[in-house]
């Protein structure tokens, strides 16, 4: 009876864990491009050492495609300019097929391209400086290096 009382003491702080994870999740599934995105320049500076300023950078050069679909989609006016972004990221959902998600991406994709981009300099620069703080935190610790 014990060891059951123990179990379920550890499996606690893990349920909790998992449900505090749940709305990102759903949050990520709902924006499925721009997490798609940011979740790639996040492993690409991760996998090359970037630091985060490379992927800002990289998402300022992205810049000129949305200033050119901004402006075309202005030139149909103002509601094309609302709408599309919502009515295109809507369009892949009723049929999930190969075919309809690359639609769909390639659609919303002068916008969630900058945008992940900048998204994923902004995770990469607060892990970045997450892990140099616990570092500096375990070196004055009087921990020997």
């Amino acid at each position: 009876m014990a060891v059951h009382t123990q179990k379920r003491a550890r499996w606690g702080p893990d349920i909790l864990r998992l449900a505090g994870r749940l709305p990102l999740a759903a949050a990520a599934l709902a924006v499925w491009p721009l997490a798609i995105v940011a979740a790639a320049g996040y492993a690409a500076a991760w996998l090359r050492g970037w630091p985060a300023s490379r992927l800002g950078r990289q998402a300022g050069w992205t810049l000129p495609m949305t200033a050119v679909w901004i402006a075309a989609e202005s030139a149909r006016g103002w509601r094309a300019l609302t709408l599309d972004p919502v009515r295109d990221g809507a369009s892949g959902w009723p049929h999930l097929t190969a075919l309809t998600v690359a639609r769909t991406f390639l659609l919303v994709a002068p916008v969630t391209i900058p945008a992940g981009l900048a998204l994923a300099a902004l995770v990469w620069a607060w892990r970045i400086n997450t892990v140099t703080h616990r570092l500096d935190a375990f070196r004055g610790s009087g921990v020997p290096r």
